[in-house]
């Protein structure tokens, strides 16, 4: 009787023992038997070593676990627990991200914010988030292409081509450097040259535009004097006439001043033909 009564005391000591430990074990992993949960499942084409237990965190808050991973021919299903109480809509979203430096990984979910209900039926399609971890991956597989790069560089460039190149170029360089040594008397007095010559052609073209002026001045000069003539015979023709325009030139004190204008004119134009600079100024544009 008395051995009956300590068995039964071991068994339920044992028992007792054992729901500490599953008490213990769903509390570490952040879940609760009384908690009601959302299930929701998103694919992914690589969970990069997500694995069962992993935390679900939502704006960096631990919200749920994943449950299941499950490959597929398409892709990698995740199958992951919320709370209850965390309303989840139709433009939800889930990534996976590195949860520290030193590994691990974890779903980083939006609930969405669209105010539709979300359908937790549907498989919802997951996006590969990048976190330090995977950019330093990403990093080591790009110099690793890189170093595999200059190595086919290197294999593909002949050293003794390169050199001989450059030394073409320090010897053309050496020789243009000499010429213009050599010649640079020559080269001065053909720069001197080139500017004489340009003077010379500014001389020229002031010389033929002034010849061109005074050649203006000079027909202008006969044909004033031609005018002077035609008017000496008019006016001599109406001196004789019996006409008005006659008796108007019987006047004595009139035709003096007009015989006097004719002379003055006579006198213009011999002093225009001797000193055209006096009356006429000379502009070369």
């Amino acid at each position: 009787m008395a051995s009956t009564h300590l068995e039964i005391k071991v068994g339920a000591a044992v028992i007792a023992a054992l729901l500490i430990l599953i008490f213990a074990l769903i509390w570490g992993k952040g879940g609760g038997l009384l908690e009601s949960r959302q299930v929701l499942t998103f694919l992914f084409d690589d969970v990069g070593g997500l694995s069962v237990g992993d935390p679900v965190v939502v704006r960096g808050v631990k919200q749920g676990a994943v449950e299941k991973v499950a490959l597929r021919p398409d892709g990698v299903t995740v199958t992951f627990w919320v709370y209850q109480d965390l309303p989840l809509y139709s433009d939800l979203g889930a990534g996976i991200e590195d949860r520290e430096l030193m590994g691990g990984r974890q779903i980083s979910f939006d609930p969405g914010r669209s105010g539709i209900p979300a359908d937790l039926s549907l498989v919802y399609k997951g996006v590969n988030a990048t976190g330090i971890l995977s950019m330093m991956r990403q990093a080591e597989t790009m110099l690793v292409y890189a170093d595999s790069l200059l190595h086919a560089t290197a294999a593909a460039i002949d050293p003794a081509a390169v050199t001989s190149l450059l030394q073409g170029l320090n010897r053309a360089a050496d020789e243009t450097s000499r010429i213009l040594r050599e010649n640079r008397s020559d080269i001065r007095q053909s720069i001197a040259r080139a500017a004489a010559v340009t003077r010379s052609l500014e001389q020229d073209s002031l010389s033929w535009r002034t010849g061109l002026l005074l050649d203006r001045l000079d027909r202008l000069s006969v044909r004033l004097d031609s005018t002077s003539a035609v008017a000496g015979r008019v006016i001599s023709g109406l001196a004789g006439s019996e006409g008005t325009a006659g008796r108007l030139l019987q006047d004595q004190a009139l035709y003096d001043r007009l015989l006097q204008s004719a002379a003055g004119i006579d006198s213009l134009i011999t002093d225009i033909r001797r000193h055209p600079r006096r009356y006429f100024k000379i502009t070369v544009f």
